[in-house]
């Protein structure tokens, strides 16, 4: 996973693999997202809209983040899942599912580099970076980063 608050303004988590990186973001202007990058910083993003009823991402409000990414259909698809809450994690949370997608191809992501363009990205990993740019005052809390492997 990949937390980042970067120049675009997006909260974003990140499942990757070298530079092939899946993305659930939250943006600042209230939108939500899914991208794909075959060789970053190249990519395409699916399923956006508006999360917020129309607002701009809440500002001094705690706002849990979860992405979720596995494979289905035995190993040739990859689902991925965002959720919020807004619970500030009492009791575990109160996790809305606010999106989801399925790659089974089709998804073309621009880029420059040996893979088809709508490549599955069914080998993943975990990376965990954190970059504030032009973010004054950042705040986490009750980070988790986790890998889960199926049996």
């Amino acid at each position: 996973g990949y937390i980042s608050l970067d120049q675009a303004g997006v909260l974003a988590v990140q499942h990757a693999r070298e530079n092939t990186d899946f993305y659930g973001c939250m943006l600042h202007n209230g939108d939500m997202e899914f991208f794909k990058e075959l060789n970053h910083p190249d990519g395409e993003s699916r399923e956006r809209y508006a999360i917020w009823n129309g607002n701009p991402l809440p500002h001094g409000k705690w706002i849990g983040m979860k992405f979720v990414v596995y494979n289905i259909d035995e190993d040739q698809h990859v689902k991925l899942e965002l959720y919020r809450d807004l619970s500030e994690g009492v009791n575990g949370g109160d996790w809305e599912k606010i999106g989801e997608t399925i790659d089974k191809g089709g998804w073309v992501a621009a880029h420059d580099c040996e893979y088809p363009s709508d490549f599955i990205l069914v080998e993943g990993g975990v990376v965990l970076l954190k970059n504030e740019v032009e973010v004054s005052d950042p705040r986490y809390k009750l980070f988790r980063i986790r890998e889960i492997i199926s049996e």
